[in-house]
């Protein structure tokens, strides 16, 4: 083996070197090596310049590092790892020192006024337009569409334009968007699926046809029901709220319509309609001899107001009652402190009306009847009671 000690290889010129020196069949030739290829049989590598080093860990391994510290390394497979010496996720794999906006992937635009900036947390992968998320974020600028959770985002409306399509995934999927823009403001739609319940869709659609500009158009709400997308509800551009099929649900009782901005009353108490009820009940009778039956029992409760309709028939048209006979068994018992009168009346078998006398006891859901007059043989006796409740 020969050995070549010198300080210094000086030339005439680079163009024209007068010094030359084989080395492993390369030429150093004015400084410059220039060889067919270098064997490196130790896997320490060698240094270039100061603190940075190229090596081969492993077979077919290439490692590059800087501050004697490994930076970059690339697989046999062709799979890159930087900043970690295995690679789990992907063909790249990025491992953060830290998980903040500046820990991550960062992309410049020539005039380095503009950044976007990936990164990861434990909890989130994060793409963020300018420092911090404060820039434009704009995906796909072209015609095509964007997904989230699918490889096909294809409108189910068929329109054209634009499509935001989001996929959520389990029975309690949760999707928040801000804002959707069609094209031409016309049309936009927001589509939601559900894969957890059989890939069934809702969608919020703003504007009604492709040729109505967004500005005069409705909201619509629709859902899917028996195999197609059914308008549920809209708002107008006047502001008017339409359910097209269905009902309008309170689910927490005390809460209902409020008429508040037309407060007129010298004294108001409250302006939430908060209750509608109707049906039917059965009343108690005491105090009457050959009552017959019930042809009506009914009541309708608007608020606070309960409205009682009775009409008691006798086929044998003699029903009688004494001046102290009470209907009970109300729906509903009225407030503290409040007589209510009450209209009622008897028909006879000859049709001749005779008006009955009653009213209905405060905190008691009984109709008392204060009858004067003849209260024999009648055919029928009709009541209609309108009275306060508390609630």
């Amino acid at each position: 083996m020969s050995t070549l000690k010198t300080n210094n290889i000086e030339h005439l010129d680079a163009s024209s070197p007068s010094i030359q020196l084989d080395v492993g069949g390369g030429i150093v030739v004015a400084g410059v090596i220039t060889a067919t290829s270098m064997d490196l049989t130790s896997s320490d590598g060698f240094t270039v310049g100061t603190g940075a080093s190229v090596s081969s860990p492993a077979t077919n391994v290439l490692v590059l590092g800087t501050n004697d510290t490994e930076r970059l390394r690339i697989f046999s497979d062709g799979r890159i790892g930087i900043n970690t010496t295995t690679v789990s996720f992907g063909r790249v794999q990025l491992t953060q020192e830290s998980d903040t906006d500046e820990g991550g992937i960062g992309i410049v635009d020539s005039t380095i006024s503009r950044s976007m900036r990936l990164y990861c947390t434990a909890a989130s992968a994060v793409i963020n337009s300018g420092n911090g998320g404060s820039g434009n974020l704009v995906l796909n600028e072209g015609s095509g569409n964007v997904g989230i959770g699918t490889d096909n985002p294809i409108s189910g409306r068929g329109t054209s334009g634009k499509v935001l399509k989001v996929y959520g995934y389990g029975t309690n999927s949760i999707i928040s968007v801000q804002a959707i823009e069609g094209v031409n403001d016309r049309n936009a739609i927001l589509e939601l699926l559900a894969s957890g319940n059989g890939g069934s869709a809702a969608e919020i659609v703003f504007g009604n046809t492709d040729t109505t500009p967004l500005t005069n158009s409705p909201l619509v709400f629709s859902s899917y029901y028996s195999g197609s997308t059914v308008e549920r509800a809209r708002i107008s551009n006047t502001g008017n709220f339409q359910i097209a099929n269905g009902n309008l649900v309170f689910s927490t009782s005390g809460t209902g319509i409020d008429f508040s901005a037309t407060g007129d009353g010298p004294t108001v108490d409250s302006e939430i309609l908060d209750d509608y009820e109707e049906g039917t009940f059965t009343p108690t009778l005491s105090g009457f001899t050959n009552a017959g039956i019930f042809q009506t029992a009914q009541y309708i409760k608007i608020g606070r107001l309960v409205n009682v309709f009775i009409n008691i028939y006798q086929s044998s048209n003699n029903m009688s009652f004494t001046n102290t006979a009470t209907i009970s068994n109300l729906p509903f018992t009225t407030i503290t402190n409040f007589h209510t009168s009450i209209n009622a009346e008897a028909l006879t078998v000859g049709g001749a009306m005779q008006t009955i006398n009653a009213y209905i006891q405060p905190t008691t859901p009984v109709i008392q009847i204060r009858q004067a007059s003849d209260a024999s043989d009648k055919r029928h006796l009709l009541v209609h009671a309108a009275y306060y409740v508390n609630a």
